[in-house]
């Protein structure tokens, strides 16, 4: 399992860790729109305000191949 550079998760949390991984093989960005909208979105939702369950959230991006291109990988958190 990878887990993005800059992100230190415990055992537990990593044993509930959920990881979302976009590809977009035809050079059109969709995977970076749907991943900063997605990110953007589970923001809204962090450490389960408004919920009737509470939980810990941690969204963090990362761009691979901005790293490729010796550009930031444009990690979040």
């Amino acid at each position: 399992m990878h887990y993005s550079k800059g992100v230190v998760l415990s055992e537990n949390q990593k044993a509930m860790a959920t990881i979302v991984t976009m590809c977009c093989e035809q050079g059109r960005h969709r995977s970076v729109a749907f991943v900063e909208e997605l990110a953007k979105r589970l923001s809204l939702l962090r450490d389960g305000a408004d919920m009737s369950r509470s939980w810990k959230l941690i969204v963090t991006t990362f761009h691979r191949d901005l790293e490729a291109l010796g550009l930031s990988p444009m990690v979040r958190t």
